[in-house]
């Protein structure tokens, strides 16, 4: 409507932006413009609770900073310090970790079951299991590798653009009853497909590879629940 009955002719198209190779979440010690450090640490999958941003004022504070942000990516930034390293040994105190694990980096999930009217299945508490896990298994693996759970399809967390997208579903148990699941998406990228590598814990040599998500690139998985083993199941064909 803008170019046929206002303009009359195309908007020109601007150069296709420029992607970063992954994600940029700001964890870390960064110099800012103006000579000071901001410092990004990362919760497990998001989850702080009231007392422990109360206490991340009171820590800012102390360290001369009155400006906190928050990420898209679940991580938080404290802005203007000019020692920064003081800093860091406050936040691992409060598990606000500033050299974090690349498990923790690289899992998010969306509020989940919990607190959100939406969600079909519970994530957060399932996301930061599957963090304490894989830093277990994993936990010398340098891996470059996201992971997102949704707890439905309305995907906050953003099941499509991570390496692994879980999005909730509830699916048929052994009985015939509705359990937990989640369908299994590999590969999502933000445009451009990215080669993203699986360590394996046996032999970090034979580590598999995979490309980006094709329409039947996900299985479902159903949520184990005590004394079961999960399941999963391809799709069909018709999807």
């Amino acid at each position: 409507m803008l170019e046929k009955e206002y303009l009359g002719r195309r908007l020109a198209d601007g150069p296709a932006p420029v992607l970063p190779a992954s994600p940029v979440d700001h964890i870390g010690v960064h110099k800012q413009r103006d000579g000071l450090y901001y410092v990004g640490a990362a919760p497990v999958v998001g989850r702080v609770s009231g007392t422990r941003l109360a206490a991340l004022a009171d820590t800012a504070e102390a360290h001369g900073s009155d400006r906190l942000r928050l990420t898209p990516y679940q991580k938080v930034l404290v802005l203007d310090v000019a020692d920064p390293e003081p800093l860091v040994r406050d936040l691992e105190t409060l598990d606000l970790r500033v050299d974090a694990s690349p498990w923790r980096r690289a899992t998010m999930a969306c509020t989940g079951l919990e607190y959100c009217k939406l969600a079909i299945v519970e994530t957060k508490a399932r996301a930061a299991e599957l963090v304490t896990e894989l830093e277990r298994r994993l936990g010398d693996q340098r891996a470059d590798i996201t992971i997102n759970l949704n707890g439905c399809p309305n995907a906050c967390a953003r099941t499509q653009v991570a390496d692994i997208g879980l999005k909730g579903q509830l699916l048929p148990g052994p009985d015939g009853t509705q359990v937990e699941g989640f369908q299994v998406h590999l590969g999502g990228a933000l445009s451009s497909p990215r080669r993203t590598r699986l360590p394996s814990a046996a032999n970090p040599e034979a580590s598999r590879s995979w490309r980006p998500n094709s329409p039947t690139s996900w299985r479902t998985w159903s949520a184990p629940t005590a004394g079961s083993a999960p399941t999963s199941r391809s799709p069909s064909r018709n999807g």
